[in-house]
């Protein structure tokens, strides 16, 4: 009947004092408005005690089905920072408490276990320790049977107000079941601290129902909504995490929505809340639909990502002015889009080897590109071992470690025309690192055609001064440099007699296949490198095909359609392959084309929203359509053929069989042709080109 009368009492509290407000609450549950927390060491817990336990078959938790737990341990738990309370008096922060002994009546919270309560009232620039509640010979009580409060006041002294049992065993009156601090008028924004301590593994202090409470000191209106939504959403997605950045509307706040699924929910007027950038950490906004972020800034690094995951993300725009009082957000198309987080996340990998320069000295103008994994890579923990010219690293390497070169960097910037290389450590997870096998390269190598670019690569130099190479690039066999990084080793093996001279490259797949390439300056492609864009006239329509040779972190490529009258069509979107070191091919058919001329162009655009538009090729799509006949060895078109021009002729399958300049109606085939269709490409002096299929009979 005491447990009665007291809910009753508390219910009518409740109703005589309404104004006063629970401004945020921890439960373990899902209550709201939901107080976030991070916690170092410690858990929740749910269900009830053992009969042997002290207090016996008793729940762990106060309201719902959980509450957290420090059994045998130092824990911290910390939670999020709440502001706005200007507009509240009366504040103070309150949480329930209680003891256990498990297992027997001999155990229990003793004199070195206590529970002490911190406050910050700036940020958590700084704690102020307030409350401490410690045990005393084995006592323990249960959240119902202890009925002492542990109340103080904050000062900011950093000296806790003690409260203690005055002794052991099953503890009523003085079993401190309620942590109370009240908090100074003039706070506008409060962070409570809660630290555990037993020592024993039959000791256990659980504590639930984290409230911060005022009363409101003027009257809620929700005022007008803003009327304009954020703009120009971008992310750079890693692994494990993702950069998001966006152009804020013209609210004085916003709130940043994220779920695995797209986003229906809406957020509700007169509320707050509490954001986490820990995906899943923050209030919802519906099923699934968690705030990152709650602030009047424009970006934030959201963490706690899945690899190999699509995120949805959408910013609302509110004003408000005290926190679940007046909040009015813009619910009218939001700011929304999606990412996806990279797949090979588990360790860094070698990407790509310069394995013979394009200067004279060798050992000292090669590169080895790695795509770092899913989590931060200190540069010491970097080891590679290459076939030629010894092993670099930061610890037993001797002289041969790795480092920076600050005026190599600004050098290679300045010549790029962009802040495109930086040197950090750690190198950020997902990165692309790109390690100069010479402390200071004697070529020049040039980036210019990489910029502008959103994206930063991490530069780390070999200090090295021997120009003999390190890649042993001739002869016959095998090579195989090794390396390790964080403790996982990684080794790519390629064959130096497949390698092109000067400017030869070895890139390596997920499984370590080698290919080969060549570039003439010795510049690696960061970034999506387009190796060929075409665009043809196939009968009644336009083939378009391209290929790339390096993509990173791609999206798709849209294809755009620009006409006589300039008015800019997109025509389509194809899937990118996302990641890739080596030819990818893509083609796209325009099946009505307008008469006359057309100009396509290729938007190829990234994970995180940025995109380069390729230049335009036109197609001269008129009602005169080129026929062609193929008769002993002789093709013969309907219409004439310009000096200057050229054909090439080629499989189905695109397999090219003869290319040549042609002047004529009819020219010569070098090669007899068999029965079935192939392709005949027509480039024209002005840029334009066809393509036409023509059937040879048997």
């Amino acid at each position: 009947m005491k447990e009665l009368i007291a809910l009753f009492i508390f219910v009518l509290t409740g109703f005589t004092t309404f104004s006063q407000t629970v401004i945020a609450v921890q439960d373990f549950d899902g209550g709201t408005p939901t107080l976030s927390f991070a916690n170092t060491g410690g858990a929740t817990v749910i269900n009830s005690s053992l009969g042997t336990d002290r207090p016996a078959t008793s729940t762990f938790y106060t309201s719902a089905i959980t509450a957290f737990s420090a059994t045998n341990a130092a824990a911290t738990w910390t939670s999020g920072n709440v502001s706005g309370l200007a507009t509240y008096t009366n504040k103070y922060f309150e949480f329930r408490l209680a003891s256990w002994s498990l297992g027997s009546t001999a155990n229990g919270a003793d004199g070195t276990d206590n529970v002490i309560v911190d406050i910050s009232l700036d940020g958590g620039t700084t704690f102020s320790s307030e409350v401490q509640v410690n045990g005393n010979g084995n006592a323990y009580w249960h959240y119902s049977t202890g009925t002492a409060s542990a109340t103080t006041t904050y000062d900011g002294n950093n000296v806790a107000t003690v409260f203690a049992p005055a002794a052991g065993g099953n503890r009523t009156i003085d079993g401190y079941s309620t942590v109370r601090v009240d908090l100074p008028n003039a706070a506008t924004q409060a962070i409570i601290r809660i630290r555990l301590l037993n020592n024993a593994a039959a000791e256990r202090w659980t504590f639930d129902d984290v409230k911060l409470i005022g009363t409101l000191s003027v009257p809620c209106t929700v005022g007008p909504a803003p009327t304009t939504n954020a703009t120009a959403l971008n992310t750079s997605p890693f692994c494990t995490s993702a950069g998001i950045n966006f152009t804020a509307g013209n609210g004085n706040n916003r709130i940043v929505v994220v779920s695995t699924s797209p986003i229906v929910g809406s957020p509700t007027n007169a509320t707050s809340y509490l954001s986490n950038t820990t995906f899943g950490g923050g209030s919802t906004i519906a099923a699934g639909e968690f705030v990152a972020f709650n602030g009047s800034g424009n970006s934030f690094t959201l963490t706690g990502l899945t690899a190999n995951t699509t995120y949805f993300v959408t910013v609302f725009e509110y004003i408000n002015t005290s926190a679940n009082c007046d909040e009015s957000y813009l619910t009218v198309s939001p700011l929304s889009g999606s990412f996806t987080t990279q797949n090979n996340c588990n360790t860094p990998q070698i990407r790509s080897l310069l394995a013979d320069a394009c200067s004279t000295q060798e050992g000292i103008d090669e590169l080895v590109l790695i795509e770092n994994g899913a989590n931060p890579l200190n540069i010491s923990d970097i080891t590679l071992a290459f076939p030629s010219g010894g092993t670099y690293c930061n610890s037993g390497c001797g002289t041969n470690t790795l480092g920076n070169n600050p005026a190599y960097i600004t050098q290679l910037n300045t010549l790029a025309g962009c802040a495109l290389f930086a040197y950090a450590d750690p190198i950020p997870a997902g990165a692309t690192i790109i390690v100069f096998t010479g402390q200071t390269p004697s070529y020049v190598f040039d980036y210019s055609t990489q910029c502008p670019s959103t994206e930063v690569f991490y530069a780390v130099f070999c200090n090295n001064t021997s120009t003999a190479g390190r890649f042993a690039n001739s002869g016959v066999g095998t090579r195989t440099m090794n390396a390790t990084f964080a403790g996982v080793s990684e080794s790519v093996t390629y064959a130096p007699n497949s390698l092109g001279g000067d400017g030869s490259f070895v890139d390596f797949d997920d499984a370590g296949n080698p290919t080969y390439r060549t570039e003439a300056n010795c510049i690696y492609p960061l970034g999506v490198t387009l190796m060929y864009w075409s665009a043809a006239k196939d009968e009644n329509q336009v083939m378009l095909s391209w290929s790339t040779i390096m993509e990173k972190e791609a999206a798709s490529f849209e294809i755009i359609r620009t006409t006589e009258s300039k008015s800019d069509v997109v025509l389509g979107s194809v899937p990118a392959k996302g990641n890739s070191t080596s030819k990818v091919d893509y083609s796209f058919e325009d099946p009505t084309p307008t008469t006359g001329i057309n100009y396509y162009q290729l938007k190829q655009i990234d994970r995180n929203g940025t995109s380069v538009i390729s230049q335009p090729i036109a197609v001269n799509f008129n009602m005169n359509q080129q026929v062609i006949h193929y008769s002993n060895s002789n093709l013969f078109f309907s219409e004439v053929l310009e000096p200057g021009e050229s054909i090439i002729i080629s499989t189905a399958l695109g397999q090219q069989i003869q290319e040549r300049e042609i002047s004529s109606k009819t020219i010569t085939i070098e090669q007899h042709l068999s029965a079935g269709m192939y392709l005949a490409w027509i480039q024209h002096r002005d840029g334009t080109s066809d393509l036409i299929r023509f059937f040879v009979a048997n």
